[in-house]
């Protein structure tokens, strides 16, 4: 099958080529063409063009099933599932009390992976959210109810199964999505608005693309194949016939269709499947940083060149992999196991992937110097746990160099000089000790601070419990404060 689709694929080429030649030789004035010129038997390319787009959907459109979702909720309660488009659920049906409403929900799914009588189908998280009912439909028609295996709501992935000792259901055949490139052919296969097995072609437009609905960690695949709603879960479909994306979500002004599709690469996705089968739910490693993208004002005032990437640390935690392998307050992380990092999303999502126990090298920037550390990843916590470390964050506060466009927009006179404290984590020792969003840090413990370099080497990470601070607080101009900072029970 792969040898004859090639061959297709490169008889289309030769065709294109050659007519693209016959154009540009009758532009030029050339009326006729040598026998060794004249393209190949049009219909015949065409033909075999057609027979590769018939096949690939024939052979996917089995493994592609409508999901129908239905949630009773009480009234006044907010639907809990991230859904990017407004239309999604239907409107409350009138006929249950009035205390309860029933919402009803359309998506796709792909079967994946069979174990025996058991049939696992990945889609959306936003598709099924905290759905009290599943029901799947299969292209044929046959009709199974659904259980949810787990959810990776990071990535907005859930994985669904049902069972049956029917032996002719069809499985995915999954691709790598490292093998794509911009302007591949691809499908799209989904109920969109409900029209159910819809097949839609394009290209590739973009990779890599990042910022995702509700924070989605995931980078996906940018695609010009129709996608709407009702799309969600369904499959990206590369010419070889293989799984390459789960189509995710559009970018839209109307609600519609306007060639900008992306779906979450189906590398991306294997980990979640097969953790959530094995554990319930995904495995993520843990670093134990809060961290950001260095701008460019960022970048001057730590002294970093303009063509290095990667991801600024704003607080460590206390107790965390980073903090025990090192990592401070200040750094600048620009690769990882030896691999360059682009940003923070990035970072995050590499992270994400190592296997719990697995010792990494970090490259670290560190005022003015490159070091190497190693970090042994942690099992990351669920959102709740890993919300209740912020009181151990280090060191609670997040901070902006005092440039020139700082004083300007806070009016403050050119003679200011030190950090300005952007934000505050709650329950930590500087916030606890009384510092504000707003104040200016001069100095630590008797040392001037004109710099964040200045500030984070000063509280270091490791070396002293008390930090004795002289701050100006800025929304009454005048007054020079001492806070005492102590951190003696703070852990290590």
């Amino acid at each position: 099958m792969d040898a004859k689709k090639a061959n297709t694929l490169l008889l289309m080429l030769v065709s294109f080529l050659s007519g693209a030649l016959i154009i540009l030789l009758w532009q030029s004035g050339v009326k006729s063409l040598p026998v060794a010129f004249a393209a190949p038997n049009r219909s015949e390319a065409f033909d075999q063009m057609q027979d590769l787009f018939r096949s690939v959907a024939a052979e996917n459109l089995p493994v592609v099933v409508e999901i129908d979702v239905l949630n009773t909720k009480e009234a006044g309660q907010e639907m809990s599932e991230a859904v990017p488009w407004d239309d999604f659920f239907s409107a409350p049906d009138s006929s249950v009390p009035r205390d309860k409403f029933d919402f009803y929900g359309l998506g796709s799914g792909v079967i994946v992976k069979r174990v025996d009588s058991r049939y696992y189908v990945i889609t959306n998280y936003h598709v099924v959210g905290d759905s009290d009912q599943i029901q799947l439909t299969l292209y044929d028609g046959r009709v199974y109810p659904a259980v949810k295996v787990g959810t990776d709501i990071r990535k907005d992935l859930a994985l669904v199964s049902f069972e049956t000792e029917d032996g002719d259901i069809m499985v995915a055949s999954l691709g790598n999505s490292r093998e794509l490139y911009v302007g591949d052919w691809v499908m799209a296969i989904g109920n969109p608005l409900g029209y159910e097995s819809s097949v839609t072609a394009g290209i590739i437009s973009a990779l890599g693309r990042e910022d995702g609905p509700d924070g989605n960690i995931s980078d996906f695949i940018q695609t010009d194949a129709s996608i709407n709603q009702g799309n969600s879960g369904g499959a990206l479909i590369n010419m070889k016939g293989e799984v390459v994306g789960i189509n995710s979500w559009i970018s839209t002004s109307t609600g519609g269709s306007m060639g900008l599709g992306f779906s979450l690469p189906i590398n991306n996705a294997l980990s979640s499947i097969d953790d959530i089968i094995a554990y319930g739910k995904p495995l993520y490693g843990w670093l134990g940083v809060s961290m950001g993208d260095a701008t460019a004002q960022l970048s001057e005032e730590i002294g970093l060149s303009a063509d290095r990437r990667g991801a600024y640390i704003y607080q460590v935690f206390i107790g965390s992999p980073a903090w025990n392998g090192g990592v401070r307050a200040g750094d600048f992380i620009y690769s990882l196991n030896g691999q360059p990092i682009r940003n923070r999303k990035e970072l995050t999502y590499l992270i994400g992937e190592i296997d719990p126990g697995e010792t990494v090298p970090l490259g670290v920037y560190r005022a003015g110097r490159d070091i190497a550390l190693t970090v042994t990843i942690e099992n990351r916590d669920d959102e709740d746990q890993v919300s209740a470390r912020n009181s151990l964050a280090w060191p609670g506060i997040t901070l902006l160099p005092l440039n020139e466009k700082v004083k300007s927009a806070l009016k403050l006179d050119e003679s200011y000089t030190g950090v300005i404290v952007e934000d505050t984590y709650a329950k930590t020792p500087f916030q606890m000790a009384g510092l504000q969003i707003g104040d200016i840090i001069q100095s630590v413990n008797g040392n001037p601070v004109n710099s964040l370099n200045d500030f984070y080497g000063e509280i270091g990470m490791l070396s002293v419990n008390i930090f004795n601070l002289k701050i100006k607080r800025i929304t009454d101009r005048v007054n020079e404060l001492e806070i005492l900072v102590q951190r003696e029970n703070y852990g290590e």
